[in-house]
């Protein structure tokens, strides 16, 4: 939607050119002086309803009013090559179709697939959505982002690689002395119990087995 402008009538008796309109701020102070002469019976509103102030009223309210309208112009046309500038950093800046939660972490990667013209791909003009835990909106993932979550991910996977092969080392390492403990143990509990298993094997088996469920007390 654009800027709210207002009209500018032409005046023979003006020579300098002049736009045709102008934005509704510069009027509104063309309008301050024009209520202190003439008092407000008629709205800014209503003036332009009727066609506007003139170019000579408008060199009389205000003088510089043709400069104010160029630099609004000026500062709009900075505004919106501000605005496309940002637009193009988010876009390099953010991970396309990706999002996540700042509070509970959830992520998703926003995809399209459409059958009718055959596009597939990353959806990257998806509006942000809500957190389906309830937290608020997603937000967009950076590129930095992703590559800490993916660092992080991997030295994870790293560490837990090498926590299960420090266990099987341990394991292995002791294993004649699990064997050695793990047959006394046994030869123990079948001394008390005849139908106690007799290869390793089993005997570790039941030696890692849950205990059995209590029944209900009577």
């Amino acid at each position: 939607m654009g800027a709210r402008m207002f009209p500018i009538q032409s005046d023979h008796r003006v020579t300098k050119p002049h736009p045709t309109s102008i934005p509704w701020s510069v009027a509104d102070l063309a309008y301050s002086i024009y209520a202190a002469q003439y008092g407000r019976s008629q709205s800014l509103e209503r003036l332009a309803e009727r066609g506007g102030f003139g170019a000579g009223e408008m060199d009389m309210f205000l003088p510089d009013w043709r400069d104010r309208c160029s630099e609004v112009a000026a500062l709009k046309a900075e505004l919106a090559e501000a605005v496309s500038e940002n637009e193009d950093h988010r876009r390099t800046m953010f991970i396309p179709g990706a999002q996540a939660c700042p509070v509970c972490k959830f992520s998703l990667q926003k995809m399209v697939m459409r059958a009718i013209d055959g596009a597939v791909g990353v959806n990257t003009d998806a509006p942000l959505e809500e957190c389906p835990n309830g937290c608020g909106f997603l937000i967009g993932v950076t590129y930095e982002q992703g590559w800490s979550e993916m660092i992080k991910a991997a030295e994870d996977h790293a560490k837990g690689r090498a926590d299960a092969e420090a266990a099987i080392e341990r394991v292995r390492n002791n294993w004649p002395h699990i064997e050695v403990q793990a047959g006394r143990y046994f030869t123990d509990k079948r001394t008390a119990d005849p139908g106690a298993p007799t290869c390793l094997r089993c005997k570790l088996e039941a030696l890692l087995a849950p205990p059995p469920a209590e029944g209900p007390k009577g």
